[in-house]
């Protein structure tokens, strides 16, 4: 009877000692942020940073080439309508109103290209460090989730919690910090 019963205590302090990542892998379920770990990537909010700087730029020179064709227009307008420099005046006023427009729907297509290229990159990347991570603890599912918290002065977060998949969780079953974590310590990629 001694046995059995110094059997069972070590096994209870065995369990109640147990590293968490053993405790996770037994639970079979892990959740993980994603928003949370894309807003700690600082290499990806530095090149989102710069794309949001160049698209900035680029809503100066549109303005800039909207007020010039403006001037162009006005300065149409106090043309006599039946003149060769009206129809030449027309004729570019046209062609540069049709080149602006060409050159604005490529640039703006160029910038989603380059911010969808980076969040894919980026999702990737997470994607290979949750891998490794659940790989390490033998994690076999990870859920994502939302562990922004609700805010009665920020009707958007209530809507969040609402629509999240995830009702309740244990803390220690949220692997967010890890991650972020891992990608901190590791050199940080070159994302293109």
């Amino acid at each position: 009877m001694k046995r059995i019963s110094i059997a069972v205590t070590i096994l209870a302090v065995l369990a109640a000692t147990s590293t968490p990542s053993s405790a996770l892998a037994q639970s079979q379920l892990c959740l993980v942020d994603i928003s949370k770990i894309f807003k700690a990537h600082a290499t990806f909010n530095q090149q989102m940073a710069t794309l949001k700087n160049e698209a900035d730029q680029f809503q100066a020179q549109l303005q800039q080439a909207q007020q010039s064709l403006a001037q162009k227009t006005e300065a149409l307008r106090k043309l006599d309508a039946a003149s060769p420099d009206y129809k030449q005046a027309e004729n570019d006023l046209a062609q540069l109103t049709a080149k602006w427009e060409v050159d604005r729907r490529a640039k703006l297509r160029e910038l989603m290209q380059r911010e969808s290229k980076l969040h894919f990159d980026t999702y990737v990347l997470i994607n290979q460090f949750i891998g490794e991570y659940c790989d390490q603890n033998k994690v076999p599912i990870v859920i994502r989730f939302s562990s922004e918290q609700m805010s009665l002065d920020d009707p958007e977060t209530i809507m969040q919690t609402f629509n999240n998949s995830v009702v309740y969780y244990a803390p220690r079953h949220d692997i967010t910090d890890q991650i972020i974590q891992r990608m901190a310590q590791a050199s940080p990629p070159a994302l293109k």
